[in-house]
């Protein structure tokens, strides 16, 4: 039996999809999984993700840093602010 091309386009993400979808490393991507940075789920041994979990894991993607490196110093016209 194949699947309707609406389950095709639906179905669940295996680890080296994630990686490709999120254009990084597949140890980067299993990585992501196993510290649970990304909702997935592990059927049979094998991680499955969802679009939707990788949307919301962009979604809460902060480009900004969370805090400065050890002994660095902010840029004067950032630290004014």
């Amino acid at each position: 039996m194949t699947l309707p091309e609406q389950l095709k386009v639906e179905r669940p993400l295996d680890v080296g999809e994630v990686a490709e979808f999120l254009r990084i490393g597949r140890g980067t991507a299993l990585a992501l999984l196993q510290k649970g940075e990304i909702r997935a789920r592990k059927c049979g041994g094998q991680w499955r993700v969802t679009l939707d979990a990788l949307r919301e894991y962009l979604a809460a993607c902060d480009n900004a840093p969370k805090s400065t490196p050890r002994g660095a110093r902010m840029p004067k016209e950032v630290a004014k602010s």
